[in-house]
């Protein structure tokens, strides 16, 4: 599975709802019978980056 365009309004950030629906997305994927989910950032999100680096993600690929 791949989790992308993942957004929260601007009101609702740091909240922990970002967090709440990667973990959500995970469960999803686990009852799917995958074992990892792949996720889509662009590579100027720093905040977003930051965020998932916290959950466990890391780097596999990045566009040129």
């Amino acid at each position: 599975p791949l989790l992308s365009s993942l957004a929260v309004s601007p009101d609702w950030r740091r909240r922990g709802l970002a967090q709440r629906l990667c973990r959500e997305a995970e469960g999803l994927a686990r009852e799917w019978g995958y074992d990892e989910v792949l996720l889509k950032v662009e590579r100027d999100n720093r905040r977003a980056r930051k965020l998932y680096r916290k959950l466990g993600y890391r780097d596999v690929a990045v566009d040129a």
